[in-house]
């Protein structure tokens, strides 16, 4: 009867340490989503902060373009137009 005492403890503590082994993995994979998430968190708003100022940028430039009264296009090296705006004025017939 002893050895079987002896046993039902030496199983109660490989349970125990078990236990503590996988609370403690769980609080690191825990603490590791969290900071998983700030940090998706904290590149989200980058992404909305530069997209804000991409887009602030373009109409500006935008704003630019359509107030010149003249003809402006940018033509790349495969002779592709890839902006152009025609300003139908007195200046062109």
């Amino acid at each position: 009867m002893l050895t079987f005492a002896a046993d039902a403890a030496g199983l109660g503590i490989t349970l125990a340490t078990m236990w503590i082994t996988l609370t403690s993995a769980w609080q690191r994979e825990k603490q590791a989503t969290n900071l998983l998430k700030q940090g998706r968190d904290f590149l989200d708003q980058r992404v909305k902060e530069q997209a804000r100022k991409l887009a602030q940028s373009e109409a500006k430039y935008r704003t630019l373009l359509e107030q010149l009264p003249v003809v402006v296009y940018q033509e790349e090296a495969d002779d592709e137009r890839q902006h152009a705006r025609h300003e139908r004025n007195s200046f062109v017939s």
